[in-house]
């Protein structure tokens, strides 16, 4: 996990109920009194993910559910971008940005950012994002030029090498006009993509789109008036789309609604009953019911969030509307997002003329259509403003996202930056077993001792209950509601002594990594009732012993590192039922007896290295060249004799193949030539391997010098 390395200054401020009490400290956070329920801000540090002299944001966030990580597009201005080209970053749940690559070039921090767009004429309004589940796709939309026309790419997420690989497609002129085509907002339906936009010069719009940004039959006019502005589009799930947007009337702004069949056929245009200068509306589907959220200004110096339900006809589905704000000055520039049980928003709120800050507001629906349990967050305090915040939904708490005003030293605006934090479940305290465990382990490593001890104590007493996932090394996160240790990366951490029992309270546990360390005392065999494992590193331990048979009930497993670790027995065949296995490393043990014909179940293994191993003297067996997804396959200083198996030339994803210092004999198969991605090849030491052929003998002097002695 990379840590981030940019975190601003702390706010967490908690407001519950529909009365709004505020409570300020002296940069202490005060959370309200509060049911189980109640949430606040996660890091008490904001997280800052540009670090640009200049200008950054406005920013948009999507949840990447099957990559568990945010997907971050935001405007930027670095290196003389007067045109505001797009970047791209992926966060984790922790907040630490996700090491990705594109094009060969890996992207991990706030400084080396991916750019995606590097645009022809000026990006104007925000860009808009969604993820394609079905596709693993990011779609990204946003405007451009003037006059402005409307651009769609696309970035395809996919895992190679275990690690994060993302393909960014060519930008798509999607729509195009002779009027301005503004503020763009993209959802996907399932099956495709539908777009709401406006004109400038009076009319608002909707338009199908295809998985690549294509237009579906053709662009559908929606309504045409009086300065429509800022549409959001919802989907039922079955047979309509929803839209809403405001547009200008002789008394001031007012909101207007539309439906649309799944062809996109407009159905209805209706006015919607809100009150005086109403805008910046959104609407979203409830599983039964559209929510609809939107800010109105009861006079013309106080601005408020109000909330209705609305049933398909647009029509009140509840009680009417409901206020939500109750603010001096200002409550707006609002985005919503429905959970699957309850609604969230994020928008700014002005106490005064001088300030806005970032603010999130939270809610059930009650059995009767009325609104429950509300809950108010102020996530920022700055000295200036915050705004344009952005909240998604990652199934256990909301990422938001907001643009920071930098004042310099003589008080003037210099820039922005674009923010990120979290809003979850308030106090994340761990059961008590596992935080005496984790205080066990620290005990009996030599903790004090360690490399790095940061949060595990306070002076001579360990850090308080519910602060576990801020020590060294330790990830905490939600399984069923509650708080637990799901991952433990002490790697080179000087950890000294045996693993000690306590560590199965980790019952959930998913990674364990402590590689690089002194511990010894064989690998304890209760590891195996630990079956949420996907990975278990041990590697460059001095635990001696043999692999316990235990381990077979990993069965989500994914990695198994247990190189470099003074084993000795034999490679048990019980490995060939872990079939989810992505890596299997068992280099430099000693292990002796023959290789299991049971490994040739590991289908989805990528990364095979069972090198420097005093295995019985035997060939290498023709079933590797099944494993197709290999990428790595070594299996050198292990007493594999006769002729190397043809069947590995199926190995066509194969980067690394190190077979040196064996015992192999006879006439290298041409097969391997089949090899096209190979840039590391080893075959010294086995002095009884030739070739006849010029082309075979060229390719492998070329990848290989010395291959043959």
């Amino acid at each position: 996990m990379l840590i981030n390395i940019f975190k601003a200054r702390p706010m967490v401020l908690v407001i519950s109920a529909l009365v709004l009490t505020i409570l300020f400290g002296a940069g202490e956070p005060l959370l309200s009194a509060g049911g189980s329920g109640d949430y606040g801000v996660v890091h008490p540090q904001h997280i800052r993910m540009t670090d640009d002299p200049d200008w950054s944001g406005p920013a948009v966030i999507q949840w990447v559910e099957a990559f568990q990580c945010y997907g971050v597009v935001w405007k930027d201005t670095r290196n003389g971008g007067s045109k505001y080209p797009l970047y791209f970053t992926l966060l984790s749940r922790d907040g630490d940005f996700v090491e990705f690559q594109c094009n060969g070039q890996t992207y991990n921090d706030a400084v080396n950012q991916l750019k995606i767009v590097s645009p022809a004429e000026p990006v104007g309004s925000d860009p808009a994002v969604v993820w394609n589940p079905e596709e693993n796709l990011l779609a990204v939309v946003w405007q451009e030029g003037d006059p402005a026309d409307l651009f769609f790419l696309t970035l395809k997420l996919s895992w190679v090498g275990g690690k994060i690989q993302v393909v960014v497609s060519s930008p798509n002129e999607m729509i195009q006009s002779s009027a301005d085509d503004s503020t763009p907002y993209l959802i996907w339906t399932g099956t495709e993509y539908a777009l709401a936009y406006f004109h400038y010069r009076g009319s608002m719009w909707f338009a199908r789109l295809d998985s690549q940004g294509n237009v579906k039959g053709s662009e559908v006019l929606v309504y045409q008036g009086s300065d429509p502005r800022y549409p959001t589009v919802a989907w039922n799930g079955t047979d309509k789309f929803a839209m809403v947007w405001n547009y200008e009337s002789g008394s001031g702004r007012r909101l207007m609604a539309a439906t649309l069949d799944a062809a996109g056929t407009v159905t209805q245009v209706k006015a919607l009953p809100f009150g005086y200068y109403s805008e910046w509306a959104q609407i979203v589907w409830m599983d039964s019911s559209f929510g609809f959220s939107w800010q109105s200004r009861i006079t013309s110096s106080k601005c408020d969030l109000y909330f209705a339900l609305l049933d398909e006809n647009l029509d009140y589905a509840g009680a009417g509307a409901v206020q939500l704000t109750d603010t001096p000055i200002y409550s707006g520039s609002h985005r919503m997002v429905w959970t699957g049980s309850e609604i969230g928003i994020a928008y700014n709120e002005s106490q005064s003329d001088a300030v806005s800050d970032v603010y999130f507001t939270r809610f059930s629906i009650a059995g009767d259509a009325t609104i429950q349990g509300q809950q108010t967050i102020q996530i920022t305090d700055g000295f200036y403003n915050e705004s344009h915040a952005v909240p998604t939904w990652s199934n256990e708490e909301y990422g938001i996202v907001w643009i920071d005003y930098n004042i310099g030293q003589n008080g003037a605006l210099e820039g922005t930056e674009v923010m990120f934090n979290q809003i979850g479940p308030l106090g994340p305290c761990i059961p008590a077993a596992q935080r005496s465990a984790l205080i066990d382990f620290y005990n009996a490593s030599g903790g004090d001792g360690w490399h790095n001890n940061g949060g595990w104590k306070n002076g001579a007493d360990f850090s308080a209950a519910g602060t576990e996932g801020d020590w060294y090394g330790v990830t905490t996160g939600l399984v069923n509601g509650e708080v637990q240790v799901l991952q433990v990366n002490l790697k080179y951490n000087n950890l000294q002594g045996n693993i000690p029992t306590s560590f199965y309270s980790f019952e959930h546990l998913r990674f364990l990594n402590l590689q690089g360390n002194q511990l010894s005392g064989g690998i304890p065999a209760w590891l195996g009732g630990m079956t949420n494992l996907i990975e278990l590193t041990l590697a460059q331990n001095p635990l001696g012993g043999t692999i316990p048979a235990e381990l077979a009930a990993l069965t989500n497993l994914k990695t198994l590192n247990l190189s470099n670790c003074s084993l000795s027995g034999s490679i048990p065949g019980w490995l060939g039922g872990l079939t989810g296995l992505e890596q299997l490393v068992l280099t430099n043990n000693g292990l002796t007896g023959s290789l299991p014909a049971a490994l040739a179940g590991l289908t989805n293994l990528w990364n095979l290295n069972l090198g420097q191993n005093n295995l019985d003297p035997a060939p290498i067996p023709n079933w590797i060249g099944n494993l197709s997804k290999l990428r790595l396959l070594q299996l050198y200083q292990s007493n594999f004799n006769g002729t190397i198996p043809p069947e590995i030339g199926n190995l066509v994803k194969l980067t690394v193949l190190k077979l040196f210092n064996n015992q192999l004999t006879g006439e290298v198969p041409v097969q391997l030539m089949n090899l096209s991605l190979l840039n590391s090849l080893r075959l010294q030491g086995n002095s009884g391997l030739f070739t006849n052929d010029p082309g075979l003998t060229a390719w492998l002097d070329a990848l290989n010098p010395g291959w043959n002695q």
